[in-house]
């Protein structure tokens, strides 16, 4: 049986036991969190450990098993609980964005200067996306963020330290490796149901955003149907539309839906390709792409909630 491990640091203190580890990390938020529960009593050089903790200090969580680690998360301390365990909220960098304002006014700016203008980053990746006029008062920087998440589209995140914007980055992260999970051997739940393409029904809504920032909304497919929606940038109705039924046929597949809990191994991160494989059903083995992952670590042991994007 493998030994549980984990490595957590905090400020200059090291923790390798711990009561509970919580973490949530997707691409379609634009904070990854954790939340750790530490054993009560506990100290350093006397001084118990929960005066000595403090909001903003640095935070790494590494687990695993037999001192095989993957780092899960990294960032700060942003809430502490005088519980019993001691809890400590944490967010990853995305705090730091959340710390100042920012009062700004553009008669026309773009996605990269508009960063570059409003954080201290040094690196970060981004479109070639123009905003046209733009104000910002008083807004944080992760604020202005989640309103260019929310009105241009442009997904946000952080990534072993660099900030990642736009509408397909995560899938351009690295190069993957594909990750297997056995329905008989490392899958421990799942809620997943196996769809077949021809009963499934798509109403797809397509926006286009123009260099002026205008919008035209136009619907393909099934009324009735699931919405999805895809969005793009300087692209003609015709162009749109000359591909618009073949975006619903790829959204359409044989394939799982939902997400599945494992254990620790193999460790997967929002982003990955996992496939799925099932003896009692070969058939239905494919690849999919990741959506998010929810890890937990602890007395129960160390599990990995996955969810699913789409086929890949």
């Amino acid at each position: 049986m493998k030994r549980l491990s984990c490595y957590i640091t905090i400020g200059s203190f090291a923790f390798t036991q711990v009561v509970n580890v919580n973490v949530q990390s997707s691409w379609d938020t634009l904070t990854d969190t954790s939340e750790i529960s530490l054993p009560r009593k506990l100290k350093w050089q006397g001084e118990d450990i929960r005066n000595l903790i403090k909001r903003g200090m640095p935070v790494k969580v590494q687990l695993g098993y037999d001192d095989q680690l993957e780092s899960v998360f990294e960032g700060y301390v942003t809430k502490i609980h005088s519980s019993v365990p001691m809890k400590i909220e944490c967010q990853d960098e995305m705090w730091q964005l959340k710390q100042t304002t920012v009062t700004k006014s553009y008669p026309n700016v773009d996605l990269k200067t508009l960063i570059q203008d409003t954080t201290s980053l040094n690196t970060f990746e981004a479109p070639d996306l123009g905003l046209g006029p733009f104000r910002l008062s008083e807004i944080t920087p992760a604020a202005m963020l989640e309103y260019i998440k929310e009105t241009y589209y442009q997904k946000a995140f952080f990534r072993d330290g660099t900030l990642y914007v736009g509408l397909s980055h995560f899938y351009k992260l690295y190069d993957p490796q594909v990750k297997i999970f056995d329905m008989q051997h490392n899958v421990v739940s799942h809620d997943l149901t196996y769809e077949i393409a021809e009963d499934q029904k798509i109403k797809l809504k397509a926006v286009i955003i123009n260099e002026g920032n205008e919008r035209i909304e136009l619907e393909y497919g099934d009324p009735d149907g699931e919405q999805r929606t895809l969005y793009y940038y300087n692209v003609s109705q015709a162009d749109v539309e000359a591909v618009a039924s073949e975006e619903i046929q790829r959204m359409k597949y044989d394939g799982y839906k939902g997400s599945l809990t494992a254990f620790g191994e193999p460790f997967v991160q929002h982003g990955d390709i996992i496939e799925i494989r099932d003896a009692t059903y070969p058939e239905r083995t494919g690849r999919y792409r990741v959506k998010s992952v929810e890890y937990n670590f602890g007395q129960d042991g160390y599990r990995q909630n996955i969810e699913l994007h789409e086929r890949n």
